[in-house]
């Protein structure tokens, strides 16, 4: 056991700033990462050992914890909790008995809620973290209405009230694991979240290690979503900044809003999977379609590397859109990357709403590859941008012919400030075999917007209409033969090089993994690697 070792040379001061306990969410997800089995084994091995060792304080007949001090030097859970070489045998019966269809039918028999002992305890443990992370936001509540006056009557009652609630904070306490006494609250509510995950794990069926990591950090990121956690110092919901599992996208825009992440780290693993496709599958939540804050959520089009399947995706997300908006217009773009015109005059076809009736008669009239159809498309494109409607904008774009991509590009970058947004236009627009991209346009390369040219209101800019809701989200139960990565050879356009090389690697303090995702589309494996390991290879970035 090396870290209790490293321990014992340095001082108490140096433990603090530099190394992790055992139950330190930040040492979980380091042994997450590093376990050569996966994630599954790592999770049933070391985070299940250990969270049943925690869970041994909230039991009030264990006495096996009495002798550990939250002081010690030496915060490391017992060896043979965390790393029992038994599980290795029971972790193969268990997964013989799932896929054994005599066991499906004998689990009919099984009474539902009923838990063991041990799992009783996990559950208490999890109530207990829970609680804990909901103690300060209580607390700020407090010194609020603290500063209110009430009249002495209602003051006494409510002190016996506080004081009935502190009786009952102090129980809690004392079942609170001593262990994680020194813990902060965002650090406590990441347990928390991994706690979840390990009585509620993720589907690792048939998925290889590196995808594997990747779907355990899509499902930590959606538990801490759909967590009531709020961040009291920076007032915000889910706010922590613990870069390992997820990231908070941050603007400067103020009109648009951020979003989380998934941790690099698992984008560039995804990247690497061999079972890329069922590790498509097993991101959809069931019987849901991918929507674009889902798909940007995984940074999907950075990680997915057949342009078909990317293609594939972009459609179901077009049709999330028109399903929740209820507006051709911020679906378009979805499908126009694609080249599908068919299903988009369709859609329009069928709604009864002004603006489909109007979008329908738009791009079944005119010929867009002529002077008139692309000034059309150019003038509402502008008149759009002029509403703030970007989405709907940068799908007028695209429709001219040849597609003005860079401007596309421009507003996606500079307006939406979505790169995923940008790279998947980018990647689909490049193979449709029709496009001639337009190389001259007044806009530039991280340049403004000339006013001057955005005419008056008309256009598209302010319709609303809705469609009829669409079929079920795609379903593909047979997975084909898995491409291997080793046999990936990425190829990219002109435009897709220069967005990596312009607004991806040129970003500053960029995240090591994303610089290495972004030098591997660029074929450089050798300086996506040095890059990891802290080497410059940025100043060669146009050189190559």
């Amino acid at each position: 056991h090396l870290i209790p070792a490293l321990r014992s040379i340095v001082s108490a001061t140096d433990e603090r700033n530099f190394i992790k306990s055992d139950w330190h969410p930040e040492s979980i997800l380091a042994f997450l990462c590093s376990e050569p089995g996966g994630v599954k084994v790592g999770m049933k091995r070391h985070v299940g050992g250990l969270l049943r060792w925690l869970s041994q304080w909230v039991d009030p007949t264990d006495q096996s914890t009495t002798h550990w001090e939250s002081q010690s030097l030496l915060p490391s859970a017992p060896f043979d909790c965390v790393y029992d070489g038994k599980l290795n045998t029971i972790e193969e019966e268990e997964d013989k008995l799932v896929e054994s269809a005599a066991a499906l039918i004998q689990s009919l028999d099984v009474k539902p809620n009923q838990l063991s002992q041990q799992d009783n305890l996990l559950q208490t443990l999890q109530t207990c973290l829970e609680s804990a992370t909901n103690d300060c936001e209580k607390e700020n509540k407090s010194n609020t209405s603290s500063s209110k006056k009430f009249s002495k009557e209602f003051q006494i009652t409510m002190n016996q009230v506080s004081s009935n609630e502190k009786q009952k904070e102090s129980n809690e306490d004392d079942m609170f694991p001593e262990p994680l006494k020194n813990l902060r609250r965002d650090e406590l509510f990441l347990l928390w979240a991994i706690g979840e995950l390990n009585l509620d794990p993720p589907k690792f069926q048939n998925l290889d290690s590196p995808a594997q990591l990747t779907i355990f950090a899509i499902a930590l990121l959606r538990r801490i979503n759909e967590a009531t956690y709020v961040d009291v110092q920076n007032s915000g919901k889910s706010g922590m900044q613990t870069h390992s599992f997820h990231v908070k996208a941050s603007s400067s825009n103020a009109s648009i809003s951020e979003f989380s992440v998934i941790a690099a780290s698992a984008v560039l693993s995804a990247l690497l999977s061999d079972t890329q496709q069922r590790l498509l599958k097993s991101c959809r939540k069931p019987n849901e379609r991918l929507d674009w804050d889902t798909a940007r959520s995984m940074n999907l089009p950075l990680w997915l590397r057949s342009d078909d399947d990317l293609k594939a995706v972009s459609e179901e997300i077009g049709q999330a859109i028109y399903k929740k908006t209820m507006d051709i217009l911020e679906a378009a773009l979805f499908f126009l990357v694609t080249g599908n015109t068919k299903i988009l005059k369709a859609m329009a076809l069928t709604d009864r709403n002004t603006s489909g009736r109007t979008f329908f008669k738009f791009i079944t009239t005119h010929d867009f590859a002529s002077v008139r159809g692309r000034s059309a498309a150019e003038k509402n494109a502008y008149s759009l941008l002029r509403k703030r409607r970007y989405m709907p904008a940068v799908a007028f774009f695209l429709l001219a012919e040849p597609p003005m991509l860079k401007s596309a590009l421009e507003v996606i970058m500079t307006k939406m400030e979505d790169f995923a947004l940008a790279f998947l236009v980018a990647r689909l627009m490049a193979n449709r075999a029709s496009a001639k991209v337009e190389h001259t346009n007044d806009l530039t390369i991280g340049g403004g917007f000339s006013l001057g040219r955005i005419g008056g209101g008309g256009g598209f800019a302010s319709m609303g209409g809705g469609f009829a809701s669409m079929g079920g989200a795609m379903q593909n139960d047979e997975i084909e033969d898995e491409a291997l990565y080793s046999d990936w050879k990425p190829q990219i356009s002109s435009f897709t090089r220069d967005l990596l090389e312009t607004h991806g690697l040129s970003k500053k303090g960029q995240e090591k993994c994303v610089t290495a995702v972004q030098l591997l589309w660029l074929g450089r494996p050798n300086d996506a690697a040095m890059s990891l390991m802290d080497h410059d290879v940025l100043d060669n970035c146009r050189t190559n």
